[in-house]
């Protein structure tokens, strides 16, 4: 998201530290970013580009390709 945040407007998003647990069973603290919604706000292309290259690379499932892919301009 700080790639992007001159496309984000102010308050969009925030920074949250998560735990997640590897497959080898070890905890780990990662910083992601939670959404805040307001107005009609609608991620840009070359974000949502950048966001389907990732689920892609991490093999996520087809559920969550789908529902990113909603989120394209028509």
């Amino acid at each position: 998201m700080d790639l992007f945040e001159e496309d984000v407007p102010p308050s969009a998003f925030r920074q949250v530290q998560v735990t997640v647990l590897t497959e080898a069973g070890e905890k780990m603290f990662v910083t992601t970013y939670a959404a805040t919604p307001i107005g009609k706000f609608k991620p840009k292309a070359h974000y949502l580009d950048w966001v389907m290259k990732g689920l892609k690379h991490w093999k996520l499932p087809e559920e969550a390709i789908a529902m990113w892919k909603s989120f394209a301009p028509q």
